[in-house]
């Protein structure tokens, strides 16, 4: 991660896919480089002048961003990044840190998806072992329909319900198909 500062950091208002990242990480994670600020002391290709200050983050380390990424509002005050402080930054927040905290807050989430994605598996996998049984064997492969007036019945036998009202008046025919 830090390899990535160093090598391809461009700035706030850069649009190349790697500052970009960055610069949502940092917004988005109140955070600033993998450790802190220092990381971006060796990042060679941004410019650390801004409206002719030095920079000592990037403004994106700044609290108080206004809007959504990538259509935010940096602070008019640059004072967050040319000087930066607790109050007016996150210049002291690794964002190491605080994606293993996202990831430990939803831990419990992410093993309940991954779980639930396993069981689906084996269930297919199960039900394709049975529809590879069923037609090595030879049988035939029944597709249910709804009618409202026929049911199915036991081993295919068909429940012909003439009047629709599920009375004691049902006919079974076996053999029959639906």
């Amino acid at each position: 991660m830090k390899k990535s500062i160093a090598e391809f950091y461009k700035g706030d208002l850069s649009q190349e896919p790697v500052s970009l990242a960055w610069n949502s990480l940092l917004i988005e994670f109140d955070c600033c480089g993998v450790d802190n600020y220092m990381d971006f002391m060796n990042a060679t290709h941004w410019s650390k002048t801004y409206n002719g200050q030095t920079l000592k983050t990037p403004l994106s380390c700044c609290k108080g961003i206004e809007g959504e990424f990538p259509d935010i509002k940096y602070p008019a005050d640059t004072t967050c990044a040319t000087n930066p402080i607790d109050a007016n930054s996150n210049w002291e927040n690794g964002c190491f840190y605080a994606i293993k905290d996202f990831i430990n807050k939803y831990s419990n989430l992410f093993i309940g998806i991954g779980g639930g994605v396993v069981i689906n598996q084996i269930y297919c996998i199960i039900f394709a072992i049975i529809i590879y049984r069923n037609v090595k064997e030879g049988e035939k492969i029944v597709m249910w329909t709804i009618s409202p007036t026929r049911h199915l019945g036991y081993k295919g036998m068909v429940i012909n319900d003439e009047d629709g009202l599920g009375g004691d008046n049902n006919n079974i025919k076996s053999g029959s198909k639906i």
